[in-house]
């Protein structure tokens, strides 16, 4: 029981702000779902509001609510889009942080297939003309 509330409580600290985002270079949907299961399964393992460990989950309340209503929004937001739409009811949001791609990155690319790169390398120089 110590070591999921030593991991649930440093992943609240250090990973979710106090809007609910995640402190991370974009958000995995499902994680933050399955961060608030795992607050409320750890309260009720730990016994409940009258356990000792019950002030635990009060600890992290306003960030978990916060990401609770974050998630709320985004499946109201899904909610929009009539029965017959393959959005209806799917929560906009990745599951894969790594596969974020940067809306700067977009900006600074390239046309053709050469890479984009933040730093331009130096023309090499031309060798004088005899």
């Amino acid at each position: 029981m110590r070591y999921a509330e030593g991991a649930i409580d440093n992943h609240f600290r250090y990973y979710v702000r106090d809007d609910g985002m995640a402190w991370h270079r974009a958000e995995e949907l499902p994680a933050s779902a399955r961060t608030l299961t795992l607050l409320a399964l750890h309260h009720a393992y730990a016994g409940g509001d009258g356990g000792a460990r019950g002030a635990f989950a009060l600890r992290h309340f306003s960030k978990a609510r916060a990401l609770a209503r974050l998630l709320l929004a985004r499946r109201a937001a899904s909610l929009q889009h009539g029965p017959a739409d393959a959005r209806y009811g799917v929560p906009v949001g990745g599951c894969e942080a790594r596969a974020f791609a940067s809306p700067l990155a977009e900006l600074t690319a390239r046309r053709g297939d050469a890479p984009s790169h933040w730093c331009e390398p130096e023309p090499e120089p031309s060798e004088p003309e005899p």
